[in-house]
């Protein structure tokens, strides 16, 4: 004998149903539960056929293959996004609850059109865990005209298949009302094709409300204040998705742009635009003020940094973290130093900011040059004179220079 407590605490069977009472009702019919079920069943003590039950658990009693009309259409469905598709019974299983059919002819229509395509089992896996109701497409009349149009664009079919199946909207969205005037808003800001075929440029597109509105009333906006086509441009391919969000919030970021001094005609007022902009940069800019103030910046140093160089804004909390730490706690210096010197940002940590400061931790070290020399001196020179400078001229004192500069 069991009772109902004990059954509720060791048994995952009311993740069957919403409530405990109706899990207890369905087992009660299955003939699994033999006392009725009421407000104080737990108060009593219940009997269950357990080996019974466990058969019942294990099989899912039916309740994964029946839908409201007691058909099969949903264990059909199963088995065919498991056996045709390459998908887990896990996964088929819940997206069986999308995309339902009774025979074969449709989906096998499209699995055969995506196979001659050249779309791999991988890229149909992708792109059926994405959108499984394309396997309910006519796919002469609604995929064919679609892959047709992204063809002329990426002539690889290495390139359409990998783009496409990464980019399943790309096949669920109408051609005539959707993607071709998406392409004609692209075309008519590049001018040519070229830049019309960046993948994450259409792959951004979808992820915006309304993007050939926000697109179109946001250049206006840039125009107006006269910010150059070619930086416009260059904008739009590196960050579509800051320029097609909401026209309030980047007229707002435009503003507080404005208010910092920002030239409009000089391509840093894009960079400083965009780290104003859009969600994933305002999330970023919150982040990055937080690092930059932990390391004891002011307010007015992180503005000011922000105004030298203010793609300081946008690198990653993994890349700011790492320079901060080397230039604080392996090379001595105070953190202020990098907000005087912004740009600092803008090079990469383990090809040049760690070989090159390595190598003056050293040289000072054995008091062969003095601490304060200028960080331009040291970080932003070409690296024929920083070797010459730096390694070549001490390399006979300390031998294990030039292996402490290519060793990093």
């Amino acid at each position: 004998m069991w009772s109902a407590y004990l059954f509720r605490k060791h048994f995952s069977i009311r993740s069957l149903a919403k409530k405990t009472i109706p899990c207890f009702t369905l087992l009660q019919k299955s003939r699994l539960l033999s006392n009725p079920v009421g407000p104080r069943m737990f108060d009593n003590q219940c009997s269950i056929n357990y080996s019974s039950l466990v058969e019942a658990i294990d099989s899912g009693y039916g309740l994964k293959t029946r839908n409201k009309n007691g058909g099969k259409s949903d264990s059909f469905t199963v088995s065919y996004l498991v056996n045709s598709c390459g998908l887990s019974e896990e996964k088929a299983f819940l997206l069986s609850k999308r995309v339902k059919f009774e025979s074969p002819e449709k989906p096998n229509a499209v699995l055969t059109f995506l196979r001659d395509q050249g779309f791999s089992s991988i890229h149909i896996t992708r792109i059926v865990i994405s959108a499984p109701k394309i396997l309910l497409y006519n796919p002469e009349k609604t995929l064919l005209p679609k892959i047709e149009f992204f063809r002329s664009m990426w002539v690889s079919r290495t390139d359409l298949t990998n783009y496409l199946s990464a980019n399943h909207h790309l096949l669920t969205y109408s051609l005539k009302n959707t993607i071709l005037p998406m392409f004609n808003c692209f075309k008519s800001i590049f001018l040519t094709d070229a830049r019309i075929a960046s993948a994450a440029m259409w792959r951004n597109a979808f992820f915006c409300k309304n993007p050939i509105k926000n697109l179109t009333s946001n250049i206006a906006m840039l125009r107006e204040l006269g910010v150059p086509e070619k930086h416009i441009r260059m904008s739009l391919a590196h960050f579509s998705l800051a320029m097609m969000q909401d026209n309030d919030q980047f007229a707002e970021a435009l503003s507080q742009v404005e208010e910092m001094g920002f030239d409009p005609s000089k391509s840093m007022f894009m960079i400083a635009l965009l780290a104003r902009s859009g969600k994933g940069n305002r999330s970023r800019w919150a982040r990055n003020y937080e690092i930059y103030s932990s390391w004891g910046w002011s307010e007015d140093e992180i503005r000011s940094a922000y105004r030298g160089q203010p793609f300081c804004m946008l690198v990653s909390e993994k890349k700011l973290t790492k320079l901060m730490d080397f230039m604080v706690n392996k090379m001595g210096w105070n953190s202020q130093v990098v907000a005087r010197y912004p740009h600092l940002v803008t090079l990469s940590v383990e090809k040049r900011i760690i070989p090159r400061g390595s190598v003056i931790h050293l040289l000072h070290s054995k008091g062969l040059i003095k601490k304060n020399l200028s960080l331009y001196s040291i970080f932003s020179v070409r690296e024929k004179n920083f070797l010459r400078n730096f390694v070549t001229l001490y390399e006979e004192q300390v031998p294990e220079l030039r292996g402490v500069y290519q060793g990093c």
